[in-house]
């Protein structure tokens, strides 16, 4: 029954295969799984519907993975439509799963945009948003490599042991 409530909580489901080590285009973004890495590299503006369909990848990985590891490339990101804040925000205030994020290539806006929204978070809903900063991919790799570490330690203080 938990099983149940945890698919239906996690939204449409959707096929990571096209995903899995290749480009795959949302929106105008384009996003590729490595292993448990979900890796996005914005370009333009995220609309609201760019924001569901990388949630719903998030949320499969979740069900593959039990935890969400995002590599986020916002070199060529202009911005984040208001409608797309909104549900992040929301998915934000919702969030009961094991995650964290890294962005490279902010510039100062975009990263004291983040900083603020995970404040926000912190302040108003009593939730942290898992975000960290990196220069380039090669740093965030290896600071989501660390986050790996710790997701899964987590993961197995919150699975029950078999038997």
């Amino acid at each position: 029954m938990a099983a149940e409530s945890e698919k239906a909580a996690a939204g449409p489901q959707v096929d990571l295969a096209p995903f899995l080590g290749r480009w795959h285009m949302v929106g105008t973004h384009e996003v590729r799984i490595d292993d448990d890495i979900i890796w996005v590299r914005n370009h333009g503006v995220v609309t609201l519907a760019d924001q569901l369909q990388l949630d719903a990848v998030c949320m499969a990985m979740h069900m593959r993975c039990g935890y969400i590891l995002v590599l986020s490339d916002v070199r060529e990101l202009a911005s984040v439509s208001s409608e797309a804040r909104r549900e992040l925000h929301q998915r934000v205030r919702n969030q009961t799963y094991l995650s964290h994020t890294v962005i490279y290539g902010a510039n100062l806006m975009i990263r004291t945009i983040a900083l603020l929204t995970q404040r926000a978070a912190e302040l108003f809903i009593k939730r942290s948003f898992p975000v960290s900063f990196a220069k380039d991919e090669h740093e965030g790799r290896a600071l989501l490599a660390g986050q790996r570490l710790l997701l899964r330690r987590s993961d197995q203080r919150e699975r029950p042991s078999p038997g």
